[in-house]
């Protein structure tokens, strides 16, 4: 939690989550640290005072972690997920049943049969702060980084697996979503992991 908010809290009840996303997004990569929070079934979320506190003249926020879990349920953990990144994507890597864009994605536990898998190396596609950049200068900035990061975690090409950046929604960039996500797509199911971390 922080004792003070961050420029740009509102005065308003209840803060918008744009103005204090940013730092709880920053704050999640280097408590958990990783820089791929977005390759993983790891979300954040905010938390403020209530409407009584608030009132009171209270000001503050707090950062929490969810971990997505099957069908997109939150899932229940014990422990600590500090420094949880810091050797990889391991067992809080991001699966999917089918393609990460399909209606509705099916999260899924990786050791599951499931198609599409998050790869190590998201793609920093520029700043919170400055206007988002259309879809086609998000795929130009991703794609081609996106397919040397499959292959490097494949170890090479592989028949029947492609590449894909995922892009972030452009109503979630001011909040700090700036990030694609690199994946490899299977033409059918797996279990377990595609490849290794290096």
């Amino acid at each position: 939690m922080s004792d003070r908010p961050p420029a740009g809290f509102p005065d308003d009840f209840p803060p918008s989550a744009t103005s204090i996303s940013p730092t709880c997004r920053a704050e999640m990569t280097t408590y958990l640290g990783g820089p791929d929070v977005e390759a993983t079934r790891l979300e954040h979320r905010v938390l403020w005072p209530t409407e009584g506190q608030w009132s009171a003249g209270e000001r503050w926020f707090a950062c929490a972690i969810l971990e997505r879990g099957p069908d997109n349920n939150a899932a229940k953990r014990t422990g600590s997920l500090a420094g949880a990144l810091s050797s990889g994507l391991g067992a809080l890597r991001k699966c999917y049943a089918g393609e990460p864009l399909d209606e509705p994605t099916r999260v899924v536990p990786c050791d599951q049969p499931h198609r599409s898998e998050a790869v190590p190396g998201v793609v920093e596609l520029g700043s919170h702060t400055d206007p988002a950049p259309s879809y086609g200068t998000m795929m130009e900035l991703s794609l081609d980084r996106c397919v040397r990061a499959v292959e490097t975690y494949l170890g090479g090409p592989r028949p029947g697996v492609t590449a894909r950046s995922v892009m972030p929604a452009v109503e979630y960039w001011s909040s700090g979503a700036t990030t694609a996500v690199c994946f490899a797509i299977t033409t059918e199911p797996v279990t377990g992991p595609l490849g290794v971390e290096r």
